[in-house]
């Protein structure tokens, strides 16, 4: 039997501790801190004057706004379009932009909803550029373009409710009246892909009552339909102004709106 040193067991576990030294995490800074909250690089909030409009049956709240172009150009290819354009649109108003084929109506509204880039100028929203408010912008706005957007494997009534995802929760009553004020009730369990031209443009058009956005941006929305349902669109357009929505559209018909600014463009 072996006896042990009291100072050599003491100097050994002085040795092993200063071998193996105690790290003391600051564990509490990381489970303390929340995540960082997603931003777009460089945005800044540019909200506008609150106006919180309610209707009993539409139930719309929405920030007003304004939406401005300043020395706008734009170009397809290497041709220009047009250059110098300046607008101003406020709520309640609707711009009917006009137009020869090829004078550039589609690219405007494209670089109005960020999709294209402008050659030149400035698109503010708010006094804010686009690019600034990234998805704050858009956010506020509803774009119906040439193709209807809809997918022809889905029925009428499960576009409508892809679409809700986009937007706030949507009520099944909702869509329901949406499609029956539209006449696609009859449809709504039909694949997409086997409705007519006609209706397969309102069905794209009934998104804009699911989404609900202030700012509507149509290219040819009154396109495939007959005289009925462009007399109904005629109605879903004024009722959107008469809630300080706010419209820009190309048509090569004439619009019954009484809030309403033409801007006739012009190839350079």
């Amino acid at each position: 039997m072996t006896s042990e040193c009291p100072r050599a067991r003491r100097y050994f576990s002085l040795k092993l501790s200063d071998r193996i030294p105690v790290y003391t995490a600051p564990v509490a800074q990381w489970t303390e801190q929340p995540p960082p909250k997603r931003q777009v690089a460089g945005s800044t909030p540019a909200w506008g004057t609150i106006i919180k409009k309610m209707d009993a049956s539409l139930n719309l709240f929405w920030e007003a706004g304004l939406l401005e172009a300043v020395d706008l150009e734009c170009v397809r290819g290497d041709r220009p379009l047009f250059s110098g354009l300046c607008l101003r649109l406020t709520p309640g108003e609707l711009l009917h932009v006009t137009g020869a084929n090829g004078s550039g109506k589609t690219t405007l509204l494209r670089t109005l909803c960020g999709l294209t880039r402008a050659a030149a100028g400035e698109i503010r929203w708010n006094g804010s550029t686009i690019q600034e408010l990234g998805d704050d912008y858009r956010s506020q706005l509803a774009y119906v373009g040439h193709s209807n957007g809809i997918q022809g494997e889905l029925t009428a009534e499960e576009n409508l409710r892809a679409a809700a995802c986009l937007g706030t929760a949507v009520d099944s009553s909702r869509i329901h009246e949406t499609l029956e004020r539209l006449g696609l009730v009859p449809y709504r369990h039909f694949p997409s892909k086997v409705l007519s031209q006609g209706q397969k443009r309102r069905l794209a058009l009934a998104r804009l009552a699911i989404l609900r956005k202030p700012l509507w941006i149509l290219d040819e929305p009154l396109s495939a339909l007959d005289v009925s349902s462009v007399a109904l669109m005629t109605e879903i357009l004024i009722e959107h102004l008469d809630h300080d929505g706010m419209i820009v559209m190309t048509s090569h018909q004439d619009i019954d709106v009484e809030a309403k600014t033409v801007l006739p463009l012009k190839t350079d």
